[in-house]
């Protein structure tokens, strides 16, 4: 039931906060340049010009890194149990090329913090994670909607 109300809620938050940042920003723009964008953009012209689209080598390049997706669930299928959490995940690859890292940089930063602290005090990491990492993504946000609101009402920042 919390979840029908939150996504239900979050209908009428996301379209007041998407005003509320192209009303101060505008978006696109400098600060939110919208980058998944220029991949469709780019896509569309594949499609539509074909490969003679592609720069220089882009076509190896994405051979060998098709080929090295294929390559990575075999290997942790064939991995030990021991072994196979260390094997990348295509996918983290992939989303990575489309986001910028002052995205992925964070959350990056958090996983070594949550895999140090699953190391050291397993008990207290499955007892208390799932509340602080929650608390964290929803503190980000109100903190990005209050800084969103302050700007939009030109208070002086430092």
């Amino acid at each position: 039931f919390g979840q029908i109300l939150g996504a239900s809620a979050s209908v009428f938050v996301t379209v007041a906060a998407y005003q509320l940042y192209d009303g101060t920003y505008g978006v696109p723009s400098e600060p939110f340049p919208a980058p998944v964008a220029h991949v469709w953009k780019d896509m569309a012209l594949l499609m539509r010009d074909g490969l003679s689209a592609l720069p220089e080598s882009a076509l190896e390049c994405a051979i060998a890194f098709a080929v090295l997706g294929a390559v990575l669930p075999v290997c942790e299928r064939l991995a030990s149990h021991r072994y196979r959490i260390y094997t990348p995940m295509g996918m983290a690859f992939g989303i990575g090329m489309y986001l910028l890292p002052e995205w992925t940089l964070p959350r990056v930063a958090g996983a070594l913090v949550n895999y140090a602290w699953r190391m050291c005090r397993p008990e207290q990491h499955d007892k208390y994670m799932l509340m602080i990492a929650s608390g964290f993504v929803l503190g980000e946000g109100c903190m990005a909607i209050i800084g969103l609101a302050l700007k939009a009402w030109h208070v002086p920042t430092f």
